[in-house]
């Protein structure tokens, strides 16, 4: 018998203590019993599994929350993918159906434009021109808001389509907001090179090595950063 009330008394409890703890499990354990629909319950019980690497469980737990509440926790979930597992598809696929049923004008998936993380889905899968097609949604999508990794890892999708010139395009707007944008320069110098402008090509690889010894670079903390800039991928193109 479900009893609601109770659930969420216990599931409230579960997320004011540690999270990963035996203390909250227990609680949000408790919670499931009381009422076994509750979405969040299973949603917070996945985390700190996730978190650790225990991918089996967490999904597990997580599945359950999506099957429960899919408006809620697919987003979540095609992030999780995406990020943590490199499950390309299967981010394409979460977040395809999250765009069916989100709410008018919500572009969001975890804090990220949806467009955004298929759009880096479809670049993991070498799909450039849908890529690109999703990457320019992101884009018109965030109106007078820049995110100049849009524009970074279009530049990317672009370039490995051998549009140069769109390219270097969407990278001089990453400089003209961000004047020590490593990877703007890195790429402008990979533009160059394939388009057989030497001088440009080194200018731009020197630019990008001079940020990089300054530890100027794309950096996440807790996850792989796409496409990570090497200090190798530097020095090679300046041999």
């Amino acid at each position: 018998m479900k009893n609601r009330n109770e659930a969420l008394k216990y599931y409230k409890i579960g997320r004011n203590l540690p999270q990963g703890s035996k203390e909250s499990q227990f609680f949000f354990d408790l919670a499931i019993e009381a009422d076994s629909t509750l979405s969040y319950t299973y949603f917070e019980k996945s985390v700190p599994f996730n978190k650790r690497g225990n991918y089996s469980r967490g999904f597990e737990l997580l599945n359950k929350a999506v099957e429960l509440n899919p408006k809620m926790h697919l987003g979540y979930r095609g992030w999780l993918r995406l990020v943590k597992l490199k499950d390309y598809q299967g981010c394409i696929s979460d977040l395809y159906n999250l765009n069916k049923i989100k709410s008018k004008n919500t572009f969001k998936a975890w804090g990220q434009n949806i467009n955004f993380l298929i759009g880096i889905s479809y670049l993991g899968l070498k799909k450039y021109e849908i890529a690109i097609e999703h990457f320019n949604f992101a884009i018109n999508e965030n109106n007078e808001e820049i995110d100049l990794n849009h524009y970074l890892y279009n530049a990317i999708a672009l370039l490995n389509k051998e549009s140069f010139e769109q390219s270097i395009r969407n990278l001089k707007t990453c400089i003209s907001h961000n004047s020590n944008f490593t990877e703007a320069y890195y790429y402008l110098g990979v533009n160059y090179s394939k388009l057989n402008q030497q001088f440009l090509a080194k200018h731009n690889y020197n630019k990008a090595l001079h940020l990089y010894e300054k530890r100027i670079k794309i950096r996440n903390p807790y996850n792989e950063v796409f496409i990570e800039l090497y200090l190798e991928d530097i020095t090679q193109c300046l041999k």
